[in-house]
Order: structure tokens, then sequence, then C-alpha cells
């Protein structure tokens, strides 16, 4: 949690910056791409080493879905976070940015709070199958959202954000890549939760 915590940090930090920057020379717009692009990719490549580490070691899937939603929500608690920095401040002008902020800011508590439940449940040994049914239909939803949605609008807008002729430039590094990280720490959670394979649980049982 320190690593994702001093990784939020410093890349917003960086984002604030770029963006600031990059609204008066190019250069900076494509630090600000590339910024977002590495950022994005560390924090799924993070998510996916604990997972990939809690199932090795014969943990539940439970756990390792508390693991990956937790994960997500951080992901989306740091597209939140860039936006706010970015717009709510006045660093870059988009009137549209507080519903996003908001959207994002939903769905970062849905998965903090599920992620809570999920481990509380595995501590106490009492895995709850409504509950994994539950994180398997937001993993679905968060797929949805991101490809269908935050991902199209990203993409269609990308072709110009190297100019930064637009100030929604900013917002669209965030929906492309974020957008990509977090579609790949779904896929794995759908993955973890369709697997069929029984609880160490249920095993000792």
């Amino acid at each position: 949690m320190i690593l994702w915590m001093s990784t939020i940090a410093v890349s917003v930090s960086l984002l604030a910056i770029s963006a600031a920057l990059g609204g008066y020379d190019p250069a900076f717009a494509t630090l600000h791409l590339l910024v977002a692009g590495m950022v994005a990719t560390v924090m799924a490549l993070l998510a996916l080493r604990e997972a990939r580490e809690l199932a090795s070691n014969g943990e539940t899937r439970g756990l390792v879905a508390a693991n990956l939603t937790r994960h997500m929500g951080l992901l989306w608690a740091w597209g939140a976070l860039v936006l706010v920095i970015t717009y709510g401040t006045g660093i870059l002008a988009w009137s549209a940015w507080w519903q996003y902020f908001l959207s994002f800011m939903v769905f970062a508590g849905l998965c903090l709070f599920l992620s809570k439940i999920l481990q509380e449940d595995h501590d106490a040994g009492r895995p709850d199958e409504k509950m994994l049914r539950v994180s398997l239909a937001l993993a679905v939803i968060t797929l949805f959202v991101v490809v269908v949605a935050s991902g199209a609008i990203g993409f269609a807008r990308l072709g110009g954000v190297q100019s930064a002729g637009s100030d929604i430039w900013a917002a669209d590094h965030v929906f492309v890549f974020g957008g990509l990280a977090m579609a790949v720490v779904a896929s794995y959670l759908l993955k973890t939760l369709a697997s069929t394979s029984v609880e160490p649980a249920a095993d000792a049982a």
C-alpha cells in the first residue's frame, strides 16, 4: 500500500505539472501522455503480480478477489484525483470534468467497500459466495464502462492530443491508459471468479 500511495502521489504531481506546461508547449503534452501510460501500466502490473502471488500461495478466490477489487478502487481513485487536481484547481478548463470525477469516486468507493467486505469474510473464514457474485458483476460492469464508454471516448479524441489544442486532452490520457489498466485488472478478476476451483477452506473441511 505504501508503494501504491507513493506511486499515486508522485504520478498525480507529475501529471499536474505536465498538464500546466502542456497548455503552452506540445512537448509537455506528450510528456503527460507518457507519464499517464507508464503509471497506468505499473499499477496494472502491480495488481496482477500481487494477485498471482496470492493464487500461487494457495489463497482463496475471495482473498484474490478482495485484492484485485481493492486495486480497481485505487485505479478509479487515481483517475479521480488527476481530474480534480487538473481541472478542479483551474490548471486546465473543461466544464464536464466534475461529472467524470463523481463517477470515478462512486466506482472507487464501491470497489474499496466491496474489497473490505471480501477481506473481512476471508479473515473470518466464512467466504460469502453472494459477495463473490457481486464482485463478479462489478467486474463485468467495469469492463463495459471502461471499454465501451471511457475507452471509446478517449480513443476517438486521441488523434489530436499531442497538439494540446483542447484542454480535454489531459483527461483523454487518463481515460485511455487508466481504462486499459482497469480492463486488465477487471479481466483478471473475472477470470479468477469464473474459476471452478475449490476453495482451500472447503478442501480442509
